[in-house]
């Protein structure tokens, strides 16, 4: 039901313990052990824009992503990481278990709330 030259956009996003761009096994850099040992400082933000376009001469489709990497300490230094470390707490929080165990959080989320939460009060 892909319309030609209509880009469609979606987005992801998890938290890492490591700063690598290829993950190859899905959310295998999530599991990076417990959030508040580690700190903001080893944990990182791992953001996908992903794009799917039908090209209209073949029918075929062209997917795109953008992967950006911040590490979760900054988002504390503007008001914009701020707001998107509380969004992140507040979408974490309304997970499911099993939405939290295919993003490998499980047994982490309390923990990852709080560390974003403070994050974003600054």
């Amino acid at each position: 039901n892909l319309a030609p030259d209509t880009p469609v956009l979606r987005g992801n996003w998890s938290i890492y313990g490591d700063d690598r761009l290829h993950h190859p096994e899905p959310h295998e850099g999530e599991r990076a052990g417990d959030p508040a040992a580690l700190g903001a400082d080893r944990l990182f933000l791992r953001e996908e824009r992903q794009t799917l376009t039908r090209l209209p001469a073949t029918g075929d489709i062209l997917f795109t992503i953008l992967i950006t990497l911040t590490p979760l300490s900054s988002l504390s230094a503007t008001a914009d990481g701020r707001r998107k470390a509380a969004a992140l707490a507040s979408q974490m929080a309304a997970m499911t278990p099993e939405q939290l165990a295919y993003k490998a959080m499980d047994g982490r989320a309390d923990s990852l709330c709080r560390l974003l939460e403070n994050l974003a009060a600054g």
